[in-house]
């Protein structure tokens, strides 16, 4: 059953056939301080994460479903070579309204979505509709490299063009943010 909280994230786990782990939305303030700065905040996730872990991030595809019309990816965000996931994010993009090339980029699957706005020139905004804990489950824990279930930390937020047409609908969770400081 779909959960609007965990809006795209929810299409892989019904795909999986798995329940949806535990999750609360709540206001930015009930977020711990260093997740809040990476989380409340109208900008593109990659380019938050980059900067605070001081690392250009790459994408790793763990599923992937294309239409003629979007594209849905679940991707582990990495430290670029290096064995680090900062996060694990679910995204619907609505590829038809993209211009050709962000299109190609989004279909060639080897970068993230806000990196491809910015490279292709895309005018665009984000507009977080929800923050929330989730506990981790087997497949969050797995996608991160956790040992054990813990809270994380996400948000729901919808990616705009300039005429206020959807690009995407993105889930994003970010990793335990022991690294941040040292970019390690």
């Amino acid at each position: 059953m779909m959960n609007s909280l965990f809006g795209p994230m929810s299409y892989f786990y019904e795909k999986l056939r798995l329940p949806i782990p535990e999750i609360r939305q709540v206001p930015p303030a009930e977020l711990p301080s260093a997740e809040r700065v990476l989380l409340a905040h109208d900008r593109d996730m990659t380019p938050t994460l980059e900067a605070a872990y001081r690392a250009r991030l790459q994408i790793r595809i763990l599923q992937y479903v294309a239409t003629e019309e979007s594209v849905h990816r679940l991707v582990a965000l990495e430290m670029e070579g290096v064995q680090n996931t900062v996060g694990l994010g679910a995204i619907h993009i609505f590829t038809a309204r993209l211009p050709a090339p962000a299109r190609k980029l989004v279909l060639d699957r080897q970068e993230p979505f806000g990196r491809i706005l910015q490279e292709a020139g895309v005018t665009h905004y984000g507009r977080p509709s929800a923050y929330f804990h989730v506990t981790a489950d087997s497949v969050i824990m797995e996608t991160l490299g956790l040992s054990e279930p813990c809270v994380l930390h996400g948000r729901r937020n919808t990616i705009w063009n300039a005429s206020g047409e959807a690009l995407a609908d993105v889930v994003e969770i970010l990793a335990p943010s022991k690294n941040i400081e040292s970019g390690e």
